[in-house]
């Protein structure tokens, strides 16, 4: 008898489950899924690290597994001459249809920008400069000082500059595609984030900024006049309040799904 009642009440819910395996517009993702596509992109943002692109439009690949709705993916994308884009994301998705698909996912990971080499860029104050800092009470020998302080530290700078990291807190990415032929689709995506920046220039500056303070200490130096200095080396501190923004893109892709 308990049998028997166990199974009345189990049998609605086995149909119930049954129903929504076989109905083709749920959502539902396989045990294990890998996927790679090659990809033509627009990319846009907040801050001036996306302005340095020689290009808004970025081409390359991507890559990713999916576990039973979890996302654990990576794109490249060249965005010029010695210029890329790179991102990490994990996070979920949901897919709804079979041959159309549409797919909608939420994701967080680290961003990393590449650019051109700068090269050193040495400082020598010129005498309108000099001749501005030693009115304000800055002798030679702690300009001298500066000078070759800063300049010790130019090849490590020129590094910074042509980097730049980040975080998208969270990333946005939807999806339409169409089955061409068994395990092949071609789609168009989009895709919106909230992020914080961190850019070669900024990490510089703010390694100026340091090495001015050390300076000053050093050589007792009046409030005054390291803002002075700070200003005519370009060293500003990192603020953190500058470096969020948010990030676009859009593009379409070819997909092989295994």
């Amino acid at each position: 008898m308990v049998s028997q009642l166990s199974t009345a009440r189990l049998a609605p819910a086995a149909a119930l489950v049954a129903a929504l395996a076989a109905a083709p517009g749920v959502a539902r993702a396989d045990l294990l899924t890998f996927w790679a596509e090659g990809k033509a992109d627009w990319i846009g943002g907040s801050g001036d690290v996306f302005t340095k692109f020689d290009s808004s439009f970025g081409y390359g690949a991507a890559m990713g597994v999916e576990v039973v709705g979890i996302d654990l993916w990576g794109e490249a994308l060249a965005m010029g001459s010695d210029q890329a884009l790179f991102t990490v994301n994990a996070g979920i998705d949901l897919s709804f249809g079979d041959d159309t698909r549409f797919n909608i996912g939420l994701y967080t990971g680290p961003m990393f920008f590449v650019f051109p080499e700068q090269g050193a860029q040495t400082l020598s104050f010129d005498s309108t400069t000099r001749s501005a800092l030693e009115s304000a009470g800055i002798s030679s020998s702690d300009i001298d000082k500066i000078e070759t302080k800063y300049n010790a530290l130019a090849d490590e700078e020129g590094q910074l500059d042509r980097l730049a990291v980040g975080w998208n807190v969270a990333r946005l990415h939807t999806s339409v595609e169409y089955k061409l032929a068994p395990l092949l689709f071609v789609g168009v995506e989009g895709m919106a984030g909230y992020h914080f920046i961190l850019t070669g220039e900024d990490a510089a500056n703010d390694a100026k900024s340091g090495y001015v303070d050390q300076v000053a200490r050093e050589r007792s130096l009046a409030p005054e006049q390291v803002t002075l200095v700070k200003d005519a080396v370009g060293a500003e501190e990192v603020d953190a309040d500058n470096l969020n923004g948010f990030n676009y893109q859009a593009g379409i892709f070819l997909k092989l799904e295994l």
